[in-house]
């Protein structure tokens, strides 16, 4: 498991912490490392998905492709 850094960071934009999580992926697979799935984690004090949070995962579609979201799976934390 790998724990990456989240998005809304006031010190990093969400471009520079794509780079450095695709980065690692590059890195893993060049290592013969397959990654195999992603845990979406979101607050569960939100109640709703909006805003950047809907932007991030519509994000991560578009990278990926709808069958990659087969192996996403969204899971809730206290943040």
């Amino acid at each position: 498991m790998v724990d990456t850094p989240g998005f809304d960071n006031p010190a990093r934009s969400d471009i520079e912490i794509l780079q450095e999580i695709a980065g690692w992926i590059s890195a893993a697979y060049g290592n013969d490392r397959l990654l195999l799935g992603i845990l979406y984690l979101h607050t569960i004090t939100q109640t709703l998905m909006e805003g950047s949070a809907t932007r991030n995962l519509m994000t991560l579609q578009n990278l990926c492709g709808q069958e990659v979201l087969n192996n996403v799976l969204p899971t809730t934390t206290h943040g």
